[in-house]
């Protein structure tokens, strides 16, 4: 309405301005970042082992000696920035080599990062594994858009 378009400081034709100044923008950003070629950009991961202790019906205390003994990790994951893992979110804030602790609801992970890769790499979809193929494609998403951004 006319009175909400006063609120905003706009007449209509400032308004239909500004919305076709968007859709450019959105067109623009669509052509450069969304045509995702065969080439993929490799995201960071990081190798962990870890072990994992659940609070099962233990008292909180007991529980967290029992991972302060653990000696031997032989649990073996890689991970990558946009899993929705609470694993990932602990490996990407510590160092390699570091044996770490991360508690969570469901118990405790006792973890270490063995490698870091930074990723950044270009890589053929063809050589993605299926699983991980969605992860690479938000990644290059979301790199394409940063360079454009910058």
């Amino acid at each position: 309405s006319d009175q909400d378009l006063g609120r905003l400081s706009l007449n209509h034709d400032d308004l239909i301005n500004k919305v076709q100044q968007d859709i450019s923008v959105f067109k623009y950003i669509d052509s450069e970042v969304f045509p995702l070629t065969d080439e993929l950009i490799e995201p960071p991961k990081r190798d962990v082992d870890y072990e994992f202790i659940p609070w099962g019906n233990e008292d909180s205390v007991i529980v967290r000696q029992r991972a302060d003994k653990i000696k031997e990790l032989t649990q073996h994951m890689i991970v990558y920035p946009e899993a929705l893992n609470i694993l990932a979110r602990a490996a990407f804030k510590t160092e390699k080599g570091k044996r770490e602790k991360h508690t969570t609801k469901t118990g405790i992970y006792i973890f270490e990062v063995k490698k870091i890769c930074e990723g950044g790499k270009p890589i053929a979809r063809n050589n993605v594994k299926p699983e991980l193929l969605r992860i690479y494609q938000s990644w290059t998403i979301k790199q394409k858009l940063q360079t454009l951004l910058d």
